[in-house]
C-alpha cells in the first residue's frame, strides 16, 4: 500500500488563504461602569449597614415621641 499526497490528505489545511483576524477592541468604558457598579454594593455593606440599626432606633424613637406629643395635646 503506497501513500500518495493528494488534495484529500490529512496534512493539507481545510481553509486556504483565509484573511488574518484583526483583534477586537474591548469596550473599556462599559467595563469600567460595570466595575464601579460591582464595587458599590460591597462598599455600601461595609459603610451603610453598620449604621442601619442606629438609624432604625432613632426613627422609632422619633415616632414614639411624636405620638406622645400629639396625644398630650388632644
Amino acid at each position: 500500500m503506497t501513500h500518495t499526497r493528494g488534495a484529500d490528505d490529512e496534512e493539507t489545511p481545510l481553509l486556504q488563504g483565509h484573511p488574518k483576524k484583526l483583534p477586537t477592541p474591548l469596550p473599556w468604558f462599559q467595563f469600567s461602569i460595570v466595575l464601579v457598579l460591582q464595587l458599590a454594593e460591597p462598599l455600601t455593606s461595609q459603610v451603610i449597614y453598620p449604621f442601619s440599626p442606629q438609624v432604625t432606633l432613632f426613627v422609632f424613637i422619633l415616632f414614639l415621641l411624636d405620638i406622645n406629643y400629639v396625644a398630650a395635646y388632644s
